[in-house]
């Protein structure tokens, strides 16, 4: 977990933001961590989402609209789940995912807490 100076954590809302930084630290260690369980490499990961876009590139952005390609890839990550019978690891990495989308969000905002 993230510290801080003692000072820092005496300024009103700071406690509800290092909570935050935390659980959002935490939820992008669990990613890695889940990524070792399944003994699976950033380079794998890395290989897949190349061949994924690939076939996902800007003309099919730009024909099927960027919110119903990022519904559809949600979708078939569900639906993968499923059939697969792993849906606590799609849980995970879906969470794991929201984390990382927050920690940017909190940066893109110059560190702010919304």
């Amino acid at each position: 977990m993230l510290s801080f100076p003692p000072d820092l954590l005496s300024i009103p809302n700071v406690h509800c933001l290092t909570s935050k930084i935390n659980y959002i630290h935490s939820m992008i260690e669990g990613l890695q961590k889940e990524l070792e369980e399944h003994q699976i490499t950033l380079d794998e990961v890395q290989a897949t989402m190349k061949n994924l876009f690939s076939l996902i590139d800007n003309t099919f952005v730009i024909r099927h609209g960027i919110i119903q390609t990022q519904v559809a890839l949600i979708s078939a990550a569900i639906n993968l789940s499923e059939a697969y019978r792993n849906s606590n690891t799609t849980e995970e990495i879906l969470k794991h995912a929201l984390a990382e989308l927050e920690a940017q969000r909190y940066v893109a905002n110059g560190n702010k807490l919304n």
